[in-house]
Parts: C-alpha cells; structure tokens; sequence
C-alpha cells in the first residue's frame, strides 16, 4: 500500500514496502509527481532474488531518483554491506 499526501502544493509519497520490484508501482508514484518519497529500497540482501531482479530493482530506484526532489530509502537497503555501497 502506498499513501499521498498533498498540502500547500507539496506532495509526500509513503511507499512502505514496494522494494522497487514493481514497475506499476514506480510508474505510479511518477505519475503522482510527489516532491518527496520515503520508500523501501531494493532488497539486495535477499539471497532468494536473483541477480537479475536486484539489477531492475537498483534500475527503478535510479528512475525514481531523477524524477523527485528528495527520495529516501529505508529499511532494505541496510541490511546488507551491498546496499551500503
């Protein structure tokens, strides 16, 4: 589930747990055109994701990344050494 908020003509994006494996999802929030985004990072750390599913999910992230002021990443991207770099 994702949450948008607009007030005073600033949107705030809430994308709790979407861990950038949707593209419905990324080309949504886009399309919300929010100036701010908390959402989960890709989830490197998850031995059970392929390389090749790490390597899209780093590519949404990227996508969002240029098309918002402000993006911030939590939890997934923490949890290992490869989601620090």
């Amino acid at each position: 589930m994702m949450t948008r908020v607009e007030e005073c003509g600033e949107i705030f994006v809430h994308a709790s747990d979407i861990q950038m494996l949707n593209n419905d999802a990324i080309d949504q929030i886009i399309a919300w055109k929010p100036n701010i985004i908390i959402a989960s990072g890709p989830p490197v750390y998850l031995q059970s994701l392929s390389l090749e599913n790490q390597e899209y999910a780093m590519q949404r992230t990227l996508r969002l990344a240029k098309k918002v002021a402000i993006l911030i990443l939590d939890h997934h991207l923490m949890r290992s050494k490869e989601g620090e770099q």
